[in-house]
């Protein structure tokens, strides 16, 4: 007998390994559902798309896929319909267009239902039984959404109504506790998974920061390319530019493959200390301010008598910079 097929909607998480897992062990097929954008987190940015897909299948033990939802998310940041959360947060937006496209998905795929992670009473805006049922309505998924975790303590889904689902083999999880789930995970064998401080950046008020401070400025789009820069390393803002300077090794690597053209790209010559990106006005007061920033952060290739190479498409100028002190650091550094 053929298997039923199902959607899962996967962030990465333990609740949404945990879902999707459970339907693995009551026999249906699963594909995962991964979106990807500027605000979801970074964990899929770390390696080749190909290489993250066959580590995370190998590890979760069904099939993935990334479906790029960058531009649908930045502009409902942009302008919520059903409004904010304690930061940046349009749950109910965000939730709409991620079911809105999952269910387009179940047409195209031919699949019976989709699941999801979420744990009724765990997120106050958007996984009360209320915000769930008004979510399914907006997203044209009424009795199609299978939560296994919370699943004995919801009305019954479409798949259950017709015999193809036994309600007694779902879980009954709720609130904010994470030890049913832990256990869970123990009994699946799953171990690699993150700690539940959520992989949305739009929660988070350090990074809320930096988005209010991309909404507000006057000589930047809110755009995806300005937006996954600004979530990025620290952040100092110059005349009419942004500069963004890796914090430790990984950022360093990352900052490079996030370049526009116009963009410079900062190093120091010996290849050691700080890497930089700076976006937006390109002067020679700013290339000058930028160069002191990243010898700030690279003292011990200065202490050499190294110097910052600016590099901008195919030049390279070099520039024999002072570490900036810390009473100008503070005045253009984004807290």
């Amino acid at each position: 007998m053929k298997k039923i097929k199902l959607i899962a909607a996967f962030s990465g998480g333990l609740d949404s390994i945990l879902a999707a897992r459970a339907m693995v062990e009551l026999g249906y097929e699963v594909l995962g559902i991964q979106f990807t954008s500027p605000f979801l987190g970074r964990s899929y940015l770390k390696e080749p798309p190909q290489e993250y897909i066959a580590k995370k299948e190998q590890d979760i033990g069904f099939r993935l896929h990334l479906v790029d939802l960058s531009a649908e998310h930045v502009e409902i940041v942009r302008n919520p319909q059903y409004g904010y959360g304690s930061q940046v947060n349009p749950c109910i937006d965000c939730k709409v267009l991620f079911f809105s496209r999952l269910r387009q998905m179940l047409e195209s795929e031919g699949a019976a239902a989709l699941v999801t992670g979420e744990v009724t009473g765990q997120r106050p805006m958007s996984q009360l039984l209320k915000s769930m049922r008004r979510i399914e309505k907006l997203a044209g998924l009424q009795g199609r959404i299978v939560r296994p975790l919370s699943g004995k303590l919801l009305p019954p889904t479409d798949l259950e109504k017709n015999g193809y689902l036994d309600r007694e083999k779902l879980f009954a999880m709720q609130g904010r506790g994470r030890a049913e789930q832990i256990e869970l995970a123990k009994i699946y064998g799953i171990d690699d998974y993150p700690t539940p401080a959520g992989g949305c950046y739009l929660t988070d008020p350090g990074m809320a920061r930096r988005i209010r401070s991309l909404m507000k400025s006057p000589f930047e789009q809110m755009n995806v390319a300005n937006s996954y820069l600004c979530l990025s390393g620290r952040q100092c803002l110059l005349d009419k530019a942004r500069l963004v300077v890796g914090r430790h090794r990984e950022e360093c690597k990352y900052l490079p493959k996030l370049l526009q053209p116009g963009d410079t790209l900062l190093r120091m010559e010996d290849d050691r200390g700080a890497v930089a990106l700076l976006r937006g006005k390109q002067s020679q007061e700013n290339h000058r301010l930028a160069a002191s920033i990243v010898a700030r952060y690279s003292a011990k290739s200065v202490q050499r008598g190294y110097g910052v190479l600016l590099i901008q498409g195919e030049e390279t100028h070099c520039y024999k910079a002072e570490p900036l002190d810390e009473m100008h650091l503070q005045q253009v550094l984004v807290k």
